[in-house]
């Protein structure tokens, strides 16, 4: 899986092009299973706006919108149980 930049937001364009030559300087992040998924979900998400993992195919597994995550439903879930308990 791929950790990938996403606007949420309407952004001029010289926005955008900054935040492209941005994400050409990062490499794309591999993670090998569901627990660094979810830790540099949770990293990540205290960041940016918006933040996709998609995988080999260019498939969104996770999205988290707004520091939020709003897909898949299961994680939604358990991020909803976690935060009851802190």
């Amino acid at each position: 899986m791929n950790g990938v930049l996403s606007a949420s937001k309407l952004m001029k364009a010289s926005e955008v092009v900054k935040r492209c030559a941005e994400m050409r300087k990062s490499p794309a992040v591999n993670l090998a299973n569901a627990q660094e998924t979810w830790n540099y979900v949770n990293l990540q998400k205290r960041i940016f706006p918006e933040v996709r993992i998609c995988d080999e195919d260019d498939f969104t597994v996770v999205h988290v919108l707004d520091g939020k995550i709003v897909f898949p439903q299961d994680w939604v879930e358990m991020e909803k149980k976690m935060n009851e308990v802190n």
